[in-house]
């Protein structure tokens, strides 16, 4: 039979029968009626629940049903379906409005498998609905809450202290430590109880708005925790005086690096001359050795970054180091590298991804905070984990570079 039945008698007569390839069509088909669409949803097997939950003419009642179905993939099928991905902004905003009630059962779905299809799709858009957000950011699942704490622009600083105040787990404040923005006051409420690691990553971030007060702490605490003092050390726009104080205990090798600024005057180089005079432990002047930079260098002698190192450093904005770690690990040049994502182009990017190793949701990171992709270019993973291109076109994208 043709894939949209002509008349009410052929729609019932397929209704009736055993025909499950006729029954696929017509749930597939955005031409059938919403009643039928309804039928199907609450009578079909899993294979029509599947295709009706995809079909974007499906009856928000019906959407509504198949949220709570039993068969996850008809859940992440109406997910993928629910974020619009594809649609234009103002057609992806407009079904977020009709369907938020869609969006709020599958944001507390129970398998994180579905939620983290909504966090992948909404996490970096600035129109995403204000509610789904504070819900996933909420989430106790780190791939679910994370992205979002990280990216999401619908965030303010209440919502984000709140969160905080609520006892966010280790990981949840290093996502927000990592944001392209950070204001004093979060940044004052991060330092709190904050681990080692957050302290790091708050530091390093050089959008993070940290007051005089707040710089104190971290420097007395770099004392105690030697992995605060690289990036002090290697921080922009630091006073003298809080230079001249880590020139007296920083670990020797980063004396040169201190020493070394862009910043630093004739007079506060010689205060941290002074200084570096006063330690008792033989760290001499701080000119011989040569200077370090803020960005990690890729592993030497063979040994390929690890997945977490380039994952640590593209929250830290370290750009050259994810770079030159996907150049190494895809076997391109790294200025190939850089041109494929200087080209905007979504499917770049992921198939850089799959030939370097990584994960699909990784290189949704990869789109968002290297490429700079905006949201409705960029590709999620399908199903929650799986690259949505094929190898053979993946192969095809990067012949394009190489």
């Amino acid at each position: 039979m043709p894939a949209t039945a002509n008349s009410y008698q052929d729609l019932k007569s397929v209704l009736r029968g055993d025909d499950e390839a006729a029954h696929i069509r017509l749930a597939r088909d955005s031409a059938t009626p919403p009643e039928v669409l309804y039928f199907l949803a609450q009578k079909g097997n899993v294979a029509v629940r599947r295709a009706v939950a995809g079909n974007p003419s499906t009856p928000a009642q019906a959407d509504a049903m198949l949220s709570r179905d039993a068969d996850v993939p008809v859940r992440c099928a109406l997910a993928r379906k629910a974020v619009g991905d594809g649609l234009e902004d103002e057609a992806r905003q407009n079904l977020w409005r009709m369907g938020f009630t869609v969006l709020e059962t599958l944001m507390r779905d129970q398998l994180v498998r579905v939620r983290r299809l909504l966090t992948d799709a909404l996490c970096a858009h600035p129109d995403a609905p204000r509610a789904i957000i504070i819900g996933l950011a909420r989430d106790r699942q780190e791939v679910v809450a994370a992205p979002v704490l990280r990216c999401s622009p619908v965030l303010n600083d209440g919502d984000l202290l709140s969160i905080l105040d609520d006892d966010a787990p280790d990981w949840a404040r290093d996502a927000m430590a990592a944001r392209s923005t950070l204001s004093p006051a979060l940044s004052g409420a991060l330092t709190e109880g904050a681990s080692t690691g957050t302290l790091s990553r708050m530091v390093a971030n050089p959008n993070a708005a940290i007051d005089a007060p707040v710089m104190d702490v971290i420097v007395e605490r770099a004392r105690a925790e030697p992995e605060l003092q690289k990036p002090l050390v290697a921080r922009p726009g630091l006073p003298s005086g809080i230079l001249v104080r880590l020139a007296r205990f920083v670990a020797a090798p980063l004396l040169a690096v201190l020493r070394k600024r862009a910043d630093v005057d004739p007079d506060t180089a010689r205060q941290i001359d002074a200084a570096i005079e006063t330690r008792d432990d033989n760290a001499g002047p701080a000119t011989p050795e040569p200077a370090e930079t803020d960005t990690a260098q890729p592993a030497e002698d063979g040994e390929l970054p690890s997945d977490e190192a380039i994952a640590l450093a593209l929250d830290n904005g370290q750009s050259d180091f994810v770079i030159e770690s996907l150049a190494r690990r895809a076997g391109f040049k790294v200025d190939t590298v850089r041109r494929m994502m200087a080209a905007d182009s979504a499917r770049t990017v992921v198939s850089l991804a799959w030939k370097a190793g990584l994960g699909a949701r990784f290189a949704l990171d990869l789109q968002r905070q290297l490429a700079r992709i905006q949201p409705p270019k960029l590709i999620n993973a399908r199903n929650g984990t799986d690259f949505a291109l094929r190898p053979a076109e993946m192969k095809e994208q990067l012949s394009l570079f190489v």
